[in-house]
């Protein structure tokens, strides 16, 4: 099962997705929304400024990212971030014994 922790506090985000699922189509998809987080991470922080990335691991399928900008910046982040995560919930809904989300 793949598990997605997603963490928002303060202005700061901490994703870590962990562990592939058995469902080979699942586990792409999945692996495919968490790389376009990283990326939407790396082209905001480079062309809007204001959005520092502290950690960014890419490990046998494990993904750690940390988040951290100003309040203006990091809602504007925010929002990307939200419609991203919406597509990982709707893994999770879809397919429960393959992915699960986790807020804290």
């Amino acid at each position: 099962m793949t598990e997605i922790s997603i963490e928002k506090y303060a202005e700061t985000l901490h994703v870590r997705a962990e562990n592939h699922c058995e469902n080979h189509d699942v586990c792409v998809a999945v692996s495919a929304i968490i790389n376009t987080l990283v990326q939407y991470s790396r082209t905001f922080r480079d062309e809007h400024g204001g959005l520092k990335l502290y950690e960014s691991s890419y490990d046998s399928g494990n993904v750690e990212l940390m988040a951290r900008g100003t309040p203006s910046s990091f809602r504007r982040y925010m929002q990307g971030v939200h419609a991203i995560v919406l597509g990982l919930e709707l893994y999770a809904a879809n397919f429960p014994d393959d992915v699960r989300v986790r807020f804290r």
